[in-house]
């Protein structure tokens, strides 16, 4: 929740800087868009995620984590296309509505991966379905060594199921992969693109682990 708080208030401080700019006539068209989604996902870390009490993050992955979401919107703000606010749309092509297409359709499956996470968190005990997606839980018995008398506990875990759960097993990382990925297609040119691709293999690494991780 801290990194999407910090992206939303750095993204918000940077539009609002550059509309106090009277001389600008122009709008930066992606930071808007990244707006949408640093936005998104800071409600659904709030209203809709449901986070394990004795969930931690290694202190490195949390100095990672406030770095990659303030460099996001300054990479942003100094690289990407401007559109003029008197209804100049030329530097909107194809290619950035594909883009724009691919970006909406990521956002809501991501949040769609999120809810069937945060179902099996809210009734441990039987199986949902909410909407299109249906999250069944399975619970695996998992022993390891303890200071019980018997010398073990058991650990219980469920498996999501529905949604893109069915093809892979972090999904909500795929889609914030794939997001970043929209951001670099609706990207206009060769100045802008660079530092995000750098951007995207940085979290492409990050996620990956966290998914390898998970899925063992």
């Amino acid at each position: 929740t801290h990194f999407y708080i910090l992206g939303t208030v750095v993204n918000s401080i940077l539009i609002f800087l550059h509309h106090l700019d009277k001389e600008s006539s122009s709008f930066n068209v992606l930071q808007w868009i990244y707006q949408i989604h640093v936005t998104r996902r800071l409600l659904e870390c709030l209203f809709v995620s449901c986070f394990s009490s004795s969930a931690l993050i290694h202190v490195v992955h949390y100095v990672l984590g406030i770095t990659y979401y303030i460099s996001v919107p300054l990479t942003i703000r100094n690289c990407c296309f401007y559109v003029s606010v008197m209804g100049d749309s030329s530097f909107l092509s194809v290619r950035f509505y594909f883009g724009f297409i691919m970006f909406i359709y990521a956002n809501y499956k991501q949040y769609d991966s999120h809810v069937i996470l945060a179902s099996l968190r809210h009734q441990k005990s039987k199986e949902l379905e909410e909407g299109s997606s249906a999250a069944k839980a399975i619970t695996i018995q998992k022993s390891s060594t303890s200071s019980s008398p018997k010398g073990k506990s058991i650990a219980s875990y469920k498996i999501p199921y529905g949604g893109w759960f069915q093809y892979v097993s972090c999904p909500h990382y795929t889609t914030e992969i794939l997001i970043y990925i929209s951001l670099i297609i609706m990207a206009q040119n060769i100045k802008c693109t660079s530092p995000l691709i750098a951007l995207v293999l940085f979290i492409l690494l990050e996620l990956g682990h966290s998914a390898l991780s998970q899925h063992d």
